[in-house]
């Protein structure tokens, strides 16, 4: 672990940045209307590809992605020379896909999209269906994606902590990804974190900028975020206290989780991934617990109306 170094007398504090190998990179924005702010990335092709020879050049050799984000897996599959290594996600179930043999049809279109050989992880998508009377059909496609070889691993996509024993007692799961971000620390304050650690289960973090929203001013919030302005207002007063970017706060949150083996990144542009990697800051810096949520509907982009 790095620490303060000497130098002609005086104590220079050392600097952190993120390590590319942590960093999954995201592909939802891809997906038109995703996010806070619109993505330049939907419906640019060339700009997709560059930010994807961008990644690989500097170490990026995981993709998160899914069917249902636009046509993410047909474009990475046009770039990708067996240069990353993917994880996809199961659709939630539904009238046309209902059924184990489905789901592996599923996974083996996105397979050929792709590229890839194996996949390195499925995810399922909507995991509370696992308490329904879906669940035997995601269990049993879940087995059948491990035992044809078609994935290395799978996991959950979870919002919530609260049934994350349940579920992990239905199926030995080898991934959840959780949303982690300065808003949102209830799988680090649970203690799920080192709970999954201790048991062998991949940590991988997502939502690390709250879908940008982490990045607006007070003022700049929109119409379902305005009545939290003043979590907003104490969240900048804190960055310039520290005389640090919210891009350099988030990163620096998630980055100093232990535990935490991927880092789920969206980006709206090849410009914003170069940001990312030459973000630094102070390696003394600690997002106080304080600006952990305590109402749902602040966290979950699944309650905003943005209408």
């Amino acid at each position: 672990m790095a620490g303060p170094k000497e130098k002609k007398g005086k104590l220079i504090l050392t600097e952190r940045g993120i390590d590319p190998k942590k960093i999954a990179l995201g592909t939802a924005s891809l997906l038109p209307g995703y996010g806070i702010t619109p993505s330049g990335l939907a419906g640019n092709q060339e700009e997709v590809f560059r930010l994807f020879r961008m990644a690989r050049d500097a170490g990026i050799h995981l993709i998160d992605t899914a069917p249902v984000y636009g046509n993410a897996e047909e474009l990475l599959g046009r770039t990708n020379k067996n240069d990353f290594q993917i994880i996809t996600k199961i659709p939630p179930l539904s009238r046309t896909l209902r059924t184990s043999k489905q789901i592996l049809q599923t996974i083996g279109e996105s397979l050929k999209k792709t590229g890839a050989k194996k996949l390195r992880g499925v995810l399922f998508h909507d995991p509370e269906q696992l308490d329904t009377g879906g669940g035997s059909t995601l269990l049993k496609a879940a087995h059948d994606l491990l035992h044809q070889g078609l994935a290395e691993k799978v996991g959950l996509s979870v919002y919530d902590p609260e049934n994350i024993a349940r579920w992990l007692g239905m199926f030995p799961f080898q991934i959840v990804q959780m949303p982690l971000n300065p808003f949102d620390q209830r799988f680090q304050i649970s203690g799920w974190i080192q709970r999954l650690q201790d048991s062998g289960i991949e940590v991988h973090a997502r939502s690390v900028f709250l879908q940008g929203a982490l990045f607006l001013r007070p003022g700049q919030l929109p119409p379902c975020l305005v009545k939290f302005r003043a979590h907003w207002e104490a969240w900048h007063q804190w960055l310039a206290e520290l005389r640090i970017s919210p891009l350099a706060a988030c990163l620096s949150f998630v980055s100093g989780l232990k535990g935490v083996s991927a880092i789920v990144l969206g980006v709206q542009s090849s410009a914003q991934l170069v940001d990312i990697l030459r973000t630094r800051w102070p390696e003394t810096v600690r997002v106080p617990e304080i600006f952990s949520a305590k109402e749902k509907s602040m966290i979950d982009p699944r309650s905003w109306n943005r209408t």
